[in-house]
């Protein structure tokens, strides 16, 4: 139920009817679901359940109907699925198999990661996408952590019963197709695909140690630990969808990671460890939708979810998934309003390229007119940026439109993390720039920009500085004095009302000749200089001239 929860609400948020064939092998609690969406008032033809199999399935997803198709299924049937979703030209969201590594650093909290790795691997009975089924160790403590977790896994056994039982802590899985499948995988170990297995590996028959239940009535299979010397074994590298735990060992951090992307999967990944920035780095390193450190299975709402590689397509949860369910259109009092290229009796021609012909001319001639720099520097040995001290940032404009602008520290996707200054003068001038308390994040990167704070342009970017790594250590401005980083930037800013949160100019990021910084305690450029100004100052020329040809164009 959880996983059509996630499908169905921004869908039904975003006005859309929906469809939802459940699986057709659990589809009680998706159709108990509809009952209470019936009862709480949404009609029954705005959400509907449509139980069945395969060719149901293949029926829905091809009629041209249908919009957009979000599935959670293997790798095979996603594939299968998306071909057909993609004859009709509609959108697709899947969420595919998983192989999930957890790595496990020899300064991890054993306990801890013991706990965490059997509830990553055995909940569900393993019968989830992103289930920590690859358990890479670090050799350090490999032979400790594997005789701590064979206990404990032997232990969970014991304590497997009637599924209707509390105590019971572990169910069957879904099918006797899936016992079948799962207990197939094992066998072959025995047979030379590669590995060792040291605690289950087939099927629970008997009698239950905790409370007498036949395993002989369900499909009951045991949590299996299987030790492996080669990535490549059968069992290490296919998805399982059941309570297998594959166990390899790593040398060291570089090692770790090559395995745990040795895999044509890429949905979920965990880390266990107490070094923070070993857990950044790894984390950034690791070829995974989601990266979990020091737990597993935690799923945020307002959360992005979705995979890499072979794992899938797209993303749930979040603003992505409401996003991607909306369709813009323009509504019939639009168009009669504004739509009348051949207008009579004086009246305004308009028509949907009028504003594009407008904001390109007024764009090109801004371009090719204006100037306005921002440079930033710091008084501490000659740093771009200090992270615990006072900066200075300053400017200087020509024929600039906007009566004031305000400083702002934003991040990468241009988000603004720290209003610097506000209702700063266009005319040449500085502002010394006190750090927040205990100064700015290390490690994380930054541009300081230069936005307009008039009416008709509130968030715009006027200038923009080159991007800054905080805490990047680096010895080539030792002997310097003073540094700063220069980057021209123009936006036009009178565009009647029209928004100006527009495209940079040019990439001063790729440009030479400004150095990178001294200390671990500074914030430092990546490039730039003044081959960056001069190669702006020719790009925004040409650029204009681009856009005054398109606008005649148009």
């Amino acid at each position: 139920m959880l996983i059509s929860v996630k499908k169905i609400a921004p869908a039904l948020a975003a006005g859309n009817s929906v469809i939802v064939k459940p699986s057709e092998l659990a589809p009680i609690s998706v159709l108990e679901l509809a009952e209470m969406a019936r009862e709480a008032g949404i009609p029954p033809e705005v959400l509907t359940i449509l139980p069945g199999g395969a060719e149901v399935a293949k029926t829905l997803v091809a009629d041209p109907l249908v919009k957009k198709v979000d599935v959670t299924a293997g790798t095979a049937t996603g594939k299968a699925i998306g071909s057909v979703v993609g004859h009709n030209l509609a959108s697709f969201t899947a969420e595919l198999g998983g192989k999930a590594p957890i790595l496990v650093f020899q300064d991890a909290d054993l306990e801890s990661a013991v706990n965490g790795v059997m509830f990553s691997a055995f909940v569900a009975s393993g019968q989830t996408c992103v289930s920590g089924t690859r358990l890479l160790v670090d050799e350090g403590i490999y032979d400790i952590f594997l005789d701590i977790l064979l206990g404990r896994t032997k232990r969970l056994t014991d304590r497997i019963g009637n599924p209707t039982n509390p105590k019971s802590v572990m169910g069957p899985v879904i099918s006797a197709k899936s016992l079948a499948r799962i207990e197939g995988m094992c066998a072959r170990i025995t047979e030379g695909s590669g590995g060792i297995i040291v605690q289950g590996g087939k099927r629970m028959t008997g009698m239950s140690s905790l409370d007498g239940f036949d395993f002989s009535k369900g499909s009951f299979f045991p949590p299996t630990l299987v030790t492996h010397e080669d990535h490549k074994d059968e069992l290490f590298q296919e998805e399982v969808f059941g309570p297998v735990v594959s166990i390899m060992k790593f040398v060291d951090e570089k090692h770790a990671i090559e395995l745990a992307n040795s895999s044509r999967y890429g949905l979920g990944a965990g880390i266990w460890t107490s070094d923070v920035a070993r857990a950044h780095r790894v984390a950034s390193k690791i070829e995974a939708g989601i990266c979990w450190v020091n737990t597993h299975h935690r799923n945020d709402p307002s959360s992005p979810w979705g995979g890499m590689k072979e794992s899938g397509i797209g993303r749930e949860n979040g603003v992505e998934a409401l996003e991607s369910l909306i369709i813009n259109t323009a509504t019939v009092e639009e168009t009669r309003e504004n739509d009348n290229w051949f207008a009579e009796d004086g009246a305004e021609r308009s028509s949907p390229y009028t504003d594009k012909m407008r904001f390109s001319v007024v764009y090109a001639l801004s371009l090719v007119a204006s100037s306005l720099a921002i440079s930033v520097t710091s008084p501490k040995d000659g740093a771009i940026w200090n992270i615990n001290g006072p900066n200075t940032v300053s400017w200087s404009s020509v024929s600039t439109d906007p009566t004031a602008f305000r400083i702002v520290l934003v991040d990468p996707t241009y988000k603004v993390q720290q209003e610097l200054a506000a209702n700063v003068p266009t005319s040449s001038g500085s502002v010394v720039v006190q750090p927040p308390s205990g100064g700015w994040p290390t490690g994380s990167k930054f541009q300081v920009n230069l936005m307009g704070t008039a009416n008709d342009n509130p968030s715009g970017i006027l200038a923009q500085s080159g991007s800054f790594t905080i805490g990047t250590p680096s010895s080539s401005l030792a002997s310097t004095t003073s540094a700063s980083l220069s980057v021209s930037q123009v936006i036009p800013t009178t565009l009647s009302g029209m928004s100006t949160s527009q495209a940079i100019a040019g990439n001063p990021a790729t440009a030479t000749g400004q150095p990178t910084g001294t200390s671990a305690t500074d914030l430092n450029p990546t490039g730039t200089g003044n081959g960056a100004v001069g190669l702006f100052k020719v790009s925004t020329t040409l650029l204009g001239l681009v856009a005054v040809a398109h606008a005649f164009i148009l």
